[in-house]
């Protein structure tokens, strides 16, 4: 291949704990019910006004198909978990300002929000931004 690749540059996370409006630009459903993790939201957010940036991936687990889960010392029951689900989902259609009872995937592409954003460190795949918490529009 004859392609000069000397001025390419890796996307980098952006800073912690500043607002960030973020583009969606990809959603779907993914897993199954009755699954090991049954099914999500997975999600895909531009950065907008930063160049470089790596996207924000994230998945917003369905509360049906809620169960135990264990944090270290700490267990979270079903309901604690089926709980958090909803509430990750309410906040999430609320800082797009779409109504929660009515919503597909495909409602989510194009539209902007503001997050505030933290880092997530990997030592396979270096750094990314995730979601800290949503602002209300």
């Amino acid at each position: 291949m004859d392609i000069d690749i000397s001025d390419a540059v890796h996307s980098q996370a952006v800073p912690a704990n500043e607002e960030y409006k973020l583009q969606c630009v990809g959603a779907e459903m993914k897993g199954e019910a009755g699954k090991e993790y049954g099914r999500f939201l997975s999600m895909n957010f531009a950065i907008q006004d930063v160049v470089g940036a790596k996207l924000v991936s994230e998945a917003y687990w369905h509360p049906s198909d809620a169960k135990e889960v264990k944090f270290g010392d700490r267990t979270m029951t079903a309901e604690e978990s089926k709980n958090a689900r909803k509430c990750a989902l309410k906040d999430l259609c609320a800082a797009f300002e779409l109504d929660y009872n009515t919503i597909t995937p495909g409602d989510f592409i194009g539209l902007t929000a503001s997050a505030i954003l933290k880092v997530k460190s990997d030592p396979k795949y270096g750094d990314s931004n995730k979601i800290q918490r949503w602002i209300k529009a």
